[in-house]
């Protein structure tokens, strides 16, 4: 893989963009029919979120694996918390925070069938 587009860069760049979305005051964000499906756009963007960084740190091994999914679940809450302190017009929603959990940990399972796999994308 170019070295450019190795997983971390791209893992890094994800959760870059995750945190980035996060910090869109209230008010900014357009009221469309796409967002009705918030809760699937939280699990799926930390569904990504878990592939990216299993694929890129894990090293197919299972206590890493824990270890990446576990900052993951923190993220998620921790999230929610940083909109509802930052003056950017957002609340805590703690359902945002449980699909987000979904989304990761749904990874997280099936990285644990195809860990190897995952690993040979990375070597």
């Amino acid at each position: 893989m170019a070295k450019h587009l190795n997983p971390t860069r791209i893992a890094l760049l994800w959760t870059l963009m995750i945190l980035i979305a996060l910090s869109i005051p209230g008010r900014s964000i357009p009221s469309v029919k796409v967002l009705e499906y918030d809760k699937l756009i939280h699990a799926g963007l930390f569904f990504v979120l878990g592939v990216l960084w299993l694929t890129a740190k894990s090293e197919a091994k299972m206590l890493r694996g824990v270890v990446i999914l576990v900052c993951i679940l923190a993220l998620s809450v921790g999230s929610e918390f940083y909109q509802e302190l930052m003056p950017i017009g957002r609340t805590a929603d703690m359902v945002d925070a449980a699909a987000d959990s979904v989304g990761a940990i749904l990874a997280f399972l099936i990285w644990i069938g195809l860990r190897q796999r995952f690993h040979r994308l990375n070597g």
